[in-house]
């Protein structure tokens, strides 16, 4: 008998797995590792943003902490509206934000960056409603992983995406400014496209006869709820800080980085490679100590 036709057997509540889960398994990767490109968008570019905007290099590394302020702020709502709005809807508004996120940098990269951290906020937080409605309960841990590493690998990556638009090196403002808009434009076009996707083929659950045969009723509440009880919970702080110190820690590495960068006279994608290898390693590291 496959593993599609098993009936798995967890806390009492039989469950029976769909091959369908993959599809939506492979968009909830995709987004989350292109997400996890937005963080570090600018940094790798700093030089040639500054001389864009006319700004100092400092603030323009602002534009992560400002995408990190909005992927904060809206983590407290992100369980009221994924049990309001179901999964598919939770990750239909995710995409729509980060399109106007995205849309909107093209005019203020620091209001682009903000609503981009409010959007991805649901994304990053939904692989555990994602694998209960989707997956067996024996399952949901590897693909949890699967989810989470892919977010990780947006990062490293994130420091390599601008550099194959935007030519740090070159001096031609009006040759650079044609190369960042060309840039902020395919990331908004990349995540209409996604957007048009999911609506047309992520699924909220598995069909009838299949996922739990027996579902557990789960309780809806009011978003101050949600609210109330996530921060009386010393657990939910201690995450909340973690994640904070977590996105914080990539950030500044990507600050360091290309102060060395300028410091030593690399290029920009030494730097970004770097980044990688650096991020990269400590996936590596973190899988090897698991086993």
């Amino acid at each position: 008998m496959s593993n599609d036709e098993a009936l798995v057997h967890s806390d009492h509540h039989a469950y029976k797995e769909h091959p369908y889960r993959f599809v939506v398994l492979f968009f909830t990767v995709i987004l989350n590792f292109y997400m996890g490109t937005f963080p570090t968008a600018f940094t790798p570019i700093a030089s040639v943003v500054s001389k864009l905007l006319d700004i100092n290099q400092e603030t323009v590394l602002l534009s992560s902490a400002v995408y990190l302020l909005g992927n904060v702020l809206f983590c407290p709502i992100v369980f009221y509206v994924m049990q309001s709005k179901g999964l598919r809807n939770t990750v239909l508004i995710s995409v729509a934000l980060c399109v106007l996120g995205a849309s909107t940098r093209m005019m203020n990269i620091f209001a682009g960056q903000l609503i981009l951290g409010m959007g991805s906020s649901l994304v990053t937080n939904v692989q555990m409603e994602f694998c209960f409605e989707w997956f067996s309960p024996h399952n949901r841990p590897l693909y949890i992983t699967v989810v989470a590493i892919a977010n990780i690998f947006g990062g490293g990556f994130g420091n390599l995406v601008p550099l194959v638009f935007v030519d740090d090196e070159g001096t031609d403002l009006l040759e650079l400014s044609s190369q960042f808009q060309s840039y902020l434009f395919y990331t908004f076009l990349l995540f209409f496209l996604m957007m048009i996707l999911c609506l047309l083929f992520f699924k909220d659950k598995p069909p009838k006869g299949f996922g739990y045969l027996h579902p557990p009723k789960i309780e809806k509440h009011s978003l101050f709820f949600y609210c109330k009880k996530g921060f009386k919970r010393p657990q939910f702080i201690n995450l909340l800080i973690l994640y904070i110190i977590g996105n914080a820690n990539l950030i500044v590495l990507g600050s360091i980085i290309n102060d060395l960068v300028i410091a030593f006279n690399f290029s920009s994608v030494n730097g970004g490679i770097a980044a990688v290898v650096v991020i990269f390693s400590g996936v590596a590291s973190a899988v090897i100590y698991s086993l």
